[in-house]
């Protein structure tokens, strides 16, 4: 028997929301623990300097897995899953180009943008800390969010959640490690914000290419081998 409808969206909508708190919460984790360094002022603003920069890159990205979730739906919607996974590659592909513009231009005006908005000397040097880590390593964080647009073409966003559960729990742990210092780490300040996120990227990024490589999802697989650009 087919559940009521109000029941189907929110067993699609509550992990979509619960996602969203979490990339959220990876700011506020960051913000907390750098807050309680010495001198705290100054990594902060760098912080909120650095943030405002990561939010205009991440437009582009937004845009292209707004695409990605309609084209996906499409072809899910007809049954045509050679048509959903030939998307799949292909928006990787992309993403992965995006990322790397992302990451060498980024690195190249990130300082003259920050001075723009206004950041003194002190700010410059912390939120550039952030900024190099997290623009070099920006394809990890975009194909987390097209593999998560992906998934919710296809009506499942109960397994981003999920993930983004554990990547969030990996970051809170090595944040607290390398921001302030603790578990025997070097304190690494705002640097070590950054290297914490990054790093749990990395474990979303992984384990969601391993699932969906392997068919985890019915009918959706990322098949790694290369193919050619589909340019159409």
């Amino acid at each position: 028997m087919q559940r009521p409808t109000w029941q189907r969206l929110l067993a699609l909508a509550l992990p979509v929301i619960g996602l969203n708190v979490l990339n959220v919460l990876t700011l506020v984790v960051d913000t907390a623990m750098i807050g309680r360094m010495p001198h705290a002022e100054d990594a902060l603003a760098g912080l909120g300097f650095a943030v405002q920069l990561m939010f205009l890159v991440m437009v582009a990205m937004i845009g292209l897995s707004v695409g990605t979730v309609a084209l996906v739906s499409r072809a899910h919607g007809g049954n045509d899953r050679d048509r959903v996974n030939h998307l799949l590659y292909q928006s990787s592909i992309l993403t992965l180009v995006v990322g790397l513009g992302v990451a060498v231009i980024g690195n190249l005006i990130a300082e003259p943008l920050l001075r723009v908005l206004g950041a003194n000397d002190a700010a410059v040097f912390h939120g550039l800390a952030y900024l190099r880590i997290l623009m070099t390593a920006a394809a990890l964080n975009y194909l987390n969010i097209l593999y998560g647009s992906v998934l919710r073409g296809v009506g499942n966003t109960r397994l981003p959640f999920l993930i983004a559960l554990a990547s969030n729990a990996i970051n809170v742990v090595l944040n607290y490690g390398l921001i302030l210092g603790n578990f025997g780490l070097p304190a690494m300040g705002v640097q070590g914000a950054a290297i914490g996120t990054v790093t749990s990227h990395v474990f979303a990024v992984s384990v969601m290419v391993f699932l969906l490589s392997r068919r985890f999802v019915q009918d959706v697989h990322l098949d790694l081998r290369p193919k050619s650009i589909d340019l159409p």
